[in-house]
């Protein structure tokens, strides 16, 4: 292997796991292995990782090696690598403390959401679809409108009587003819004010009504001595009247049962 290269373990598609003796720990992964230059900046290197694992890359991480100067212990810890001077300082620290292993890395992608149709989602729509169809057939059935069927003869008076029923609408029914539409009930005037308040003239005369006598009414200038009345109320209406406009006086009295 050339000296100015570094081999890189890329891990992916796992996680990042921290134990409490070793440090960072790469579970899960999906490995890959890849050589890089050492004077790569952060642009080639991740060109060249999207190159090999034909992902876009979103973020990349270190996982360097530290040692404890008490008993020698090695634990690991992570470092995102974000620019250039990141990844001059990781190649620095692989090459000065271990340059015979490979150099470890995790890689993270960008995620695509792409929903492709499974067997159940297909299953669901399909069935989605036929009750969909089904409601519709059903609808279009309800609203064709249903003609009996009817035998067609080569008698054509039937036909013409038809017609003339149709247009002049009659039918050959024979209990329409005992269907009379009910006439509607006459309105009653329940308002019923007198005589005084609904002429518009000054006349004395009312008009003659059912309830009223079919008797001419004597007029109260016309009063005479001897002159009879139906009743009582018509004899002392007449006697006021004339009383009101001539000024005189009359007295009426009962002669046979009859004023």
């Amino acid at each position: 292997m050339p000296q100015n290269h570094i081999s890189c373990l890329l891990h992916f598609n796992g996680n990042i796991f921290t134990d409490e003796n070793i440090g960072v720990v790469f579970q899960n992964t999906d490995t890959n292995i890849l050589k890089i230059h050492r004077n790569s900046d952060l642009a080639q290197l991740t060109e060249k990782i999207e190159e090999t694992l034909r992902q876009h890359v979103t973020s990349i991480f270190y996982r360097f090696p530290i040692v404890n100067p008490v008993n020698h212990n090695v634990t690991y810890n992570t470092v995102k690598i974000v620019d250039d001077k990141d990844v001059r300082s990781m190649l620095q620290c692989h090459s000065r403390f271990c340059s015979q292993q490979e150099m470890e890395l995790y890689i993270c992608f960008q995620q695509m959401h792409e929903v492709f149709p499974t067997q159940s989602s297909q299953t669901h729509a399909y069935q989605q679809s036929q009750v969909s169809q089904q409601e519709e057939s059903v609808e279009v059935q309800h609203n064709e409108p249903i003609f009996p069927e009817e035998e067609v003869g080569d008698d054509t008076d039937s036909d013409d009587a038809r017609q003339i029923n149709l247009f002049s609408g009659s039918s050959d029914e024979s209990g329409d003819d005992d269907r009379l539409e009910a006439e509607p009930a006459p309105i009653l005037d329940l308002y019923n004010p007198p005589y005084h308040l609904r002429n518009v003239s000054f006349e004395c005369v009312e008009p003659i009504s059912v309830f009223e006598s079919v008797h001419e009414r004597e007029s109260c200038d016309d009063l005479k001595v001897g002159m009879t009345f139906e009743n009582k109320e018509a004899c002392l209406l007449a006697i006021s009247e004339y009383h009101i406009k001539n000024s005189h006086t009359f007295k009426g009295f009962v002669k046979g049962g009859v004023w």
